[in-house]
């Protein structure tokens, strides 16, 4: 008696899980479609960003940048770009280059003005959260944060499609 108790409970468990691993899946919400530029000087950085990012919105179609100029020639020939995920020291080539300048960059151009921004820094100051919102930003990351990969996933799903992040950090 007692082992037919534990076989139903444990198909009971099963069965549990398998419905919510369904009702997950089933609720997530996809981006396809929707286009985010990624630009870091470092590539496993990038890399890193654009699989964080993905799993907070799969579907969504990544370009990618180096620095200031390679990402204004990468989003020319684009016509649509939903996301912009930009560090904040980029240093090709020997001199530095800031994402705050790809960020207000982009936002000049008018057809350009509502793309969604993040700066994502492992310089946080005092001060950069104020300049990244100067700039346009919607948001910034302190990439040295233990749980830098939850906060940008949580940022990625309340801008794309207004999911409320679960806590945010101040710098």
């Amino acid at each position: 008696m007692k082992r037919e108790t534990d076989v139903n409970a444990s198909r009971a468990a099963s069965d549990l899980d398998h419905q919510l691993e369904s009702r997950s899946q089933s609720t997530r919400r996809r981006a396809d479609g929707m286009v985010c530029m990624v630009v870091d000087d470092l590539s496993h950085q990038l890399e890193s960003m654009k699989r964080i990012i993905y799993q907070a919105a799969p579907g969504i179609e990544f370009i990618e940048a180096r620095n200031r100029a390679e990402a204004m020639a990468v989003v020319k020939g684009k016509d649509r770009l939903d996301l912009a995920v930009v560090d904040l020291k980029l240093t090709p080539e020997g001199y530095d280059t800031y994402g705050i300048d790809v960020i207000q960059s982009l936002k000049k151009e008018p057809h350009r003005k509502n793309v969604l921004a993040i700066l994502i820094t492992a310089f946080p100051d005092p001060q950069g959260q104020a300049q990244a919102e100067q700039a346009g930003a919607d948001g910034y990351i302190n990439k040295l944060n233990d749980s830098v990969a939850q906060e940008l996933q949580e940022m990625v799903r309340a801008l794309l499609f207004g999911a409320k992040p679960k806590k945010t950090k101040k710098e």
